[in-house]
């Protein structure tokens, strides 16, 4: 039986995206809160279709198997969106 030595993995070899890539990053709806410094009614409030007027003004979210997650990088994209630049008095 012939054994072949382990490989060492170089750095080449790493995946592209890591672990702590945001785009791959879920967050619930409580950590995502965090994330924006909202309450977590804030989010909840732009999810409601009780509530047309706010709808479409929230970041995206998914709802899968009854839960709603979001993704980190979605988020950080609504918040850059979102910023004013008080100079010019309108979204940047």
């Amino acid at each position: 039986m012939v054994r072949h030595a382990q490989r060492q993995s170089t750095a080449a070899e790493t995946p592209k995206h890591s672990p702590k890539d945001d785009r791959d990053q879920w967050l619930c709806t409580k950590q995502a809160a965090a994330y924006l410094r909202v309450c977590t009614s804030f989010l909840e409030k732009r999810r409601q279709k009780k509530q047309p007027h706010l709808m479409r003004q929230g970041p995206p979210f998914y709802k899968i198997g009854g839960k709603v997650l979001y993704k980190k990088h979605d988020l950080g994209l609504w918040r850059e969106a979102n910023r004013h630049n008080p100079e010019r008095g309108q979204n940047v």
